[in-house]
């Protein structure tokens, strides 16, 4: 029995310690010199966990289509195919923004990018390019002539609305938003959080269901000695 105990704890241990490298090696995925911190097919949620108590649990679902090379506005570029959807917790009903399409292209190496308009109207650049790059994202986003000026503070985007306030975006180094907050006169109507709520908050994504699995093959294995 005490040998069994010590076969599951070095099971548990080596997933520990691979489970960095099996989630750094699942979820990026690189096209020549742009990368995306996303696969195909990962789904992220961002649950609003601050504001106006009217907006409390609304949250914003981004599943990842397809990723590829293509060419937009004449540019090559690396191209991500999203469904973006709201839902609104008030109405407990879905609104979809993009099913299924056109999400953001991009090329670094030429300083290019750009998102569908929806995303660029509503300052929803939930997914960046890496290396990071928030001054490119800031001039994009004064270029759509939605923002009339932006501010970049370490991994941090502020963006100012030319009618629709102020937008705030923290990201983490996959160029993913873990944080939104939005402002209308310097009052936070919205803050809305990566990976809580939806079903989406399981920290390491696949990695941790291999964990999981080790977990309870061990845990059989060692009920079945002790029925025999």
């Amino acid at each position: 029995m005490k040998h069994l105990k010590k076969i599951i704890l070095v099971l548990l241990c080596t997933t520990l310690f691979v489970l960095p490298f099996i989630s750094s090696a699942t979820c990026v995925t690189t096209q020549g010199d742009t990368t995306f911190g996303v696969d195909e097919g990962e789904s992220l949620i961002w649950t609003t966990t601050g504001g106006a108590p009217e907006y409390s649990g609304h949250r914003f679902n981004l599943t990842i289509q397809d990723i590829y090379n293509g060419s937009h506005m004449t540019v090559d570029s690396y191209m991500i195919n999203a469904t973006l959807r709201y839902y609104n917790k008030t109405a407990d009903s879905w609104l979809i923004y993009i099913n299924n399409a056109f999400y953001v292209a991009a090329n670094e190496t030429q300083n290019f990018i750009d998102y569908e308009s929806t995303v660029s109207m509503g300052g929803l650049y939930l997914i960046i390019p890496t290396p990071i790059n928030l001054t490119m994202i800031g001039e994009y986003a004064v270029s759509t002539g939605f923002f009339v000026s932006y501010l970049v503070e370490g991994d941090k985007l502020t963006l100012e609305g030319a009618i629709l306030g102020t937008y705030i975006l923290t990201y983490n180094s996959d160029g993913i938003v873990t944080k939104l907050v939005a402002q209308i006169f310097g009052v936070t109507m919205v803050v809305m959080t990566l990976g809580l709520g939806g079903g989406d908050d399981i920290p390491f994504g696949f990695s941790f269901l291999i964990f999981a699995l080790i977990t309870i093959a061990g845990l059989v294995y060692l009920k079945k000695r002790n029925i025999k």
